[in-house]
């Protein structure tokens, strides 16, 4: 009797499918030979959720991906309080989100992106990705630490 057929399918959490567990179980008893010859036909992308060191060498694939809809991408990881993803888009986009002026959202228009970002975090409970943004605006631009004594939010009425 090996580990598969003593593992008891009915511990898996019932949010993942229990076809999709038994994969995994039975992909993980495979010699890593096997996995290797496996892992040549799957492609590039696929790996970027998966493996952290290949999100570290190949986030662009992933940002040419969402091009269209980058905005939308950068909330997503806001919301799901992704730090390490938020980390590298906010290195690689800072000056282009702080010379985006007026953005607009839910009837509110900021200064510029990086204070929409900072209330995104506030109302989405995102404290991982907010303590990035401070640390990097602090560090970086120089940012006051008063920033909270400032009015950067404009509310538009209907």
């Amino acid at each position: 009797m090996n580990f598969i057929d003593s593992y008891d399918v009915s511990n898996i959490n019932n949010n993942c499918n229990r076809k999709e567990a038994l994969f995994f179980i039975y992909l993980n008893s495979l010699p890593y030979e096997i996995i290797d010859n496996i892992k040549l036909y799957i492609p590039r992308i696929a790996f970027i959720t998966v493996e952290k060191i290949f999100y570290l060498r190949n986030h662009e694939l992933l940002e040419e991906m969402v091009k269209t809809k980058f905005e939308s991408y950068v909330r997503y990881i806001v919301r799901r309080d992704m730090d390490l993803p938020f980390s590298i888009l906010l290195t690689n986009h800072l000056l282009k989100w702080i010379h985006f002026k007026n953005y607009e959202y839910k009837h509110m228009v900021f200064g510029n992106y990086i204070h929409f970002l900072q209330y995104f975090c506030i109302e989405n409970e995102s404290t991982k990705c907010r303590i990035k943004l401070k640390n990097i605006l602090m560090n970086e631009i120089g940012l006051s630490k008063n920033q909270h004594k400032k009015n950067i939010i404009k509310y538009i009425k209907i």
